[in-house]
C-alpha cells in the first residue's frame, strides 16, 4: 500500500493510520508496533507532567499513573484512544500555564487525528482558552448534566444530534449493548466522577488554592460532562478517561503547592497509590514488556 492509498481508507482518525503504515514500511513484528504505540502513549504524558512539577515530584505522580487499572487499560486495547488522552492532557498544560503558540495547537490537533472523541475535548480546552467560566456555573451545569444521567434523560437531550456522533448506528446495536451487559448511564462511574469533584474542591478550600488549580477543576467538571451526555452508549467510558485522566494531577497538584508541611501528606499519597495499585492488580504492569504479551 502506497503512502496516498492511506487516505482513501479513511479521514477518521489519520494520525493512527499514518503511524500504522510508517511501522509496517520497517516491520511487521506486532511487539514493535505495539511498542510504538505505548511509547506515543506515555511520551507526551511524561512530557506534561515535567511541564507541571519538578521531576521528584513527576516521578510520584508518575508513579500514581502508573496505580490506576485505566492507565493500563488505555495502554493495550484502547490504545489509540490512549494517546488521544495523553496529547490532550499535554494540550492543558500550555491552558494551565497560560502559554499559547504552536506547541499547544500541534498537540491538541494531534489527539482527534488519532481517535475521533478528542474533538470535543479539543473544543473546549480552545474555549476555555478564550473564556473564563465561574466555577459555581459549571457546577451547576454539572449538577443538570448528572440529572439527566440519572434519569436516564440524556438520550432524548442528545437524539437531535446524535447524527453527528461517528459510528452511532454501531454502537446503539442491540449486539453491543448485550456485549456491555446492558450497563448504561452507570451510576458508578457518576459517583466516581462527583468524588472527585468534592475531593477536588475540600483540597482547594483547606490545602491550596490559586487560579491554576481552580482551573484545573474546571477542566476537570467540563471535561466530564460529555461522559454525562453520552452514558446512554456502551463503552461511555472511553469518554470520561478524558476527565479521569486528571484525577492525580488534582491529588498531587495541591499537595505540592500547599505552604504546610506536606511531607506527610507525599508519604501518605505514595502509599495510597501502591495498595491501589496492589488491589487493582496494576503491579503485574510495573515490567513494560507484559503489555505486549
Amino acid at each position: 500500500m502506497s503512502f496516498w492509498d492511506i487516505f482513501h481508507q479513511s479521514y477518521m482518525d489519520i494520525m493512527y493510520l499514518i503511524f500504522t503504515w510508517i511501522v509496517g514500511q520497517f516491520t511487521l513484528d506486532p511487539q514493535i508496533y505495539f511498542m510504538g504505540m505505548w511509547i506515543l502513549y506515555v511520551i507526551p504524558l511524561v512530557y506534561a507532567l515535567k511541564r507541571m512539577f519538578t521531576s521528584w515530584q513527576s516521578v510520584a505522580v508518575f508513579f500514581t499513573f502508573a496505580n490506576f487499572v485505566f492507565f493500563y487499560a488505555y495502554a493495550m486495547n484502547t490504545i489509540r484512544q490512549g494517546i488521544a488522552v495523553t496529547f490532550i492532557l499535554l494540550g492543558l498544560t500550555f491552558l494551565f500555564r497560560e502559554e499559547n503558540g504552536k506547541k499547544k495547537v500541534i498537540s491538541l490537533l494531534i489527539a482527534p487525528l488519532f481517535h475521533w472523541t478528542g474533538w470535543p475535548f479539543m473544543a473546549i480546552v480552545a474555549f476555555f482558552s478564550k473564556y473564563n467560566i465561574r466555577l459555581r456555573t459549571l457546577l451547576l451545569w454539572w449538577a443538570i448534566f448528572a440529572a439527566l444521567f440519572a434519569t436516564n434523560l440524556n438520550a432524548t437531550v442528545m437524539n437531535p444530534v446524535s447524527g453527528l456522533i461517528p459510528k452511532m448506528d454501531t454502537y446503539t446495536a442491540d449486539w453491543v449493548v448485550t456485549a456491555y451487559g446492558n450497563k448504561l448511564n452507570r451510576i458508578d462511574f457518576l459517583a466516581f466522577s462527583f468524588l472527585w469533584i468534592v475531593v477536588s474542591l475540600l483540597l482547594y478550600k483547606f490545602l491550596h488554592r490559586d487560579e491554576t488549580y481552580k482551573k484545573m477543576i474546571k477542566i476537570y467538571i467540563a471535561f466530564n460532562i460529555p461522559f454525562l451526555l453520552l452514558g446512554f452508549l456502551p463503552f461511555a467510558d472511553r469518554i470520561t478517561i478524558y476527565s479521569w485522566i486528571l484525577i492525580p494531577i488534582l491529588i498531587w497538584y495541591p499537595i505540592f503547592n500547599t505552604k504546610r508541611k506536606n511531607r506527610p501528606l507525599i508519604i501518605l499519597g505514595i502509599i495510597v497509590s501502591l495498595l491501589i495499585g496492589w488491589y487493582t492488580d496494576s503491579v503485574h504492569h510495573y515490567d513494560p514488556f507484559t503489555l505486549f504479551y
